[in-house]
């Protein structure tokens, strides 16, 4: 039973079946049988998850961000320590994949060469008492809408020939 977790996380999939992150780990709705079912609970802390258009799961646990391939059933871990402290998971129209950071940076995944390219979110604007991210959406435009605890609604065009940099402030 989650009746004492925490839930920071909901997604339902293209099956429609009901993902849930919480404090305990990663579980997924069993409809049938009308109960959570453990799928991953020796990571805890899940704060986020999405599947992106190739039905890979991507789920943060703690400051750590996870790809899982459910056709070769593999785990893939992209720890804090060694790439950054994951906080938001999106994925622009074209596919590609987008996670926050909690410094203040977006990270853009390559696929291909399985890298990612940052941009620092804060670099064009007034100092900032934190440069956490707490949520990123992507836009039909392919834009990412970025949201900050202390600077407001930020937009990311990728489009934009600055090194693909164009910061507007939607709202802050």
């Amino acid at each position: 039973s989650l009746s004492r977790d925490l839930i920071s996380a909901l997604l339902v999939d293209k099956k429609g079946v009901l993902w849930v992150g919480s404090d305990k780990g990663l579980y997924q709705f069993d409809a049938q049988h009308e109960q959570l079912v453990p799928f991953i609970d020796t990571l805890t802390s899940i704060s986020d998850i999405h599947f992106d258009r190739h039905g890979q799961m991507w789920f943060i646990s703690g400051p750590n961000l996870f790809k899982y391939n459910f056709e070769k059933k593999q785990l893939i871990t992209f720890p804090s320590s060694k790439y950054f402290h994951a906080t938001s998971i999106c994925e622009s129209p074209d596919g590609t994949i987008w996670v926050s950071s909690s410094e203040g940076y977006l990270m853009q995944y390559n696929a291909a060469i399985q890298i990612f390219k940052r941009y620092n979110v804060f670099a064009h604007s007034p100092p900032a008492a934190s440069n956490w991210i707490e949520k990123i959406v992507a836009n039909a435009d392919g834009s990412i809408l970025i949201g900050t605890p202390g600077q407001g609604i930020k937009q990311f065009d990728p489009k934009s020939k600055e090194e693909g940099w164009r910061q507007t402030v939607v709202l802050s």
